[in-house]
């Protein structure tokens, strides 16, 4: 017979936090404040005490069932850190990054209402919803067609300002360097 060799799960190699949460680019993330109210210190005062506590809401977009709606913590504010810095630097206000359905032409009033009913808010959002998600909605492939080229025309809009604008820069700089030149030779002849 032959010796068992125990299975030593110490190697086994723990799955980093970057890996774990890779797809929390495509939550929909709210931060909002709510006022709770402290019992012990409104006995206490005879009046009705409230204190502010940041709390985060997390949607799957597409998913109306898979919600969290929770105090903000250490591990949320380690997970969504970015964002939460962004939320607190706007003084609370609304923040999510990416093109908000209500300013996307292509879509009418009623598929507005209805994909912001399901919690897809942006473009971005129904870009990456899931076909299983997009069941839900009628002409969800043509519509998650038309987003996704969309962005894919938006970044080659972006890349094309970008260079426009280096290129603009260039072309200042020489002409800086040329008027330089310019008066730095009407000096010489003096």
């Amino acid at each position: 017979m032959s010796e068992l060799t125990p299975t030593v799960f110490d190697d086994a190699m723990p799955m980093t936090e970057q890996a774990r949460f890779q797809g929390d680019n495509k939550l929909f993330v709210q931060f909002y404040r709510r006022a709770i109210h402290n019992e012990f210190e409104s006995n206490k005062q005879g009046r009705p005490v409230y204190f502010e506590q940041d709390y985060i809401k997390i949607i799957v977009p597409g998913d109306k069932l898979s919600q969290i709606d929770t105090p903000m913590d250490d591990h949320y504010k380690q997970r969504f850190g970015e964002r939460y810095k962004k939320w607190l630097e706007t003084n609370g206000a609304d923040y999510f990054t990416g093109t908000p359905i209500d300013a996307w032409p292509v879509l009418t009033l009623s598929q507005k209402a209805e994909l912001k009913h399901l919690n897809i808010n942006t473009v971005e959002d129904l870009a990456n919803c899931s076909d299983q998600l997009g069941q839900k909605i009628m002409g969800f492939n043509a519509l998650q067609k038309k987003a996704k080229a969309f962005l894919i025309a938006s970044d080659e809009v972006a890349a094309e300002n970008e260079l426009n604008a280096k290129v603009e820069a260039a072309v200042l700089k020489h002409t800086a360097s040329k008027a330089d030149k310019t008066k730095a030779d009407s000096l010489l002849d003096k």
